[in-house]
């Protein structure tokens, strides 16, 4: 599988989730321009955003806190890292733990300071989508803010 969290054997589905529109856009479109400084206009045109809500308190895994990193006897590097192959080993023992939590709170790779989530497909039943996806295109204000705010230009 291609992504931190997910299924080493694609065994289950998870859903990646941003703490707010800048971690969104980074963990999503962002990633891929951190070296050409260049987000893909088509990316931009065909990828959005949607705000969730959840009906349930949420049991996550505290990959934020120091405290919580020790409780599980890991460290930073697991969200931190290129190599994903640790994390999702990681990924599937925590989600296999006989507790059963919904997914684990992490920092974001590209802007530590913001926080992201990651929730595992047993948990879709309590999460609601709260209204459409707005394209990223469809809010050019709010699309300049997070452009300029990581000195992107549009390819």
């Amino acid at each position: 599988m291609a992504y931190r969290w997910d299924a080493p054997a694609g065994e289950y589905g998870v859903l990646y989730l941003g703490s707010d529109v800048y971690c969104a856009f980074m963990e999503s479109i962002g990633r891929g321009a951190l070296k050409t400084r260049l987000v893909p206009r088509v990316q931009v045109q065909q990828r959005g955003v949607s705000q969730i809500r959840a009906t349930r308190p949420l049991r996550l895994i505290d990959m934020v806190s120091s405290a919580g990193l020790a409780r599980i006897g890991a460290e930073a590097s697991l969200s931190a890292g290129s190599a994903y192959k640790n994390s999702q080993r990681w990924s599937k023992a925590l989600r296999d733990h006989h507790s059963k939590p919904d997914g684990i709170y992490y920092r974001s790779r590209h802007d530590p300071p913001l926080t992201a989530c990651v929730l595992y497909d047993h948990c879709a039943s309590v999460v609601e989508v709260l209204g459409p996806v707005v394209r990223w295109v469809a809010d050019p204000v709010l699309l300049a803010k997070i452009l300029d705010h990581y000195d992107f230009a549009l390819g």
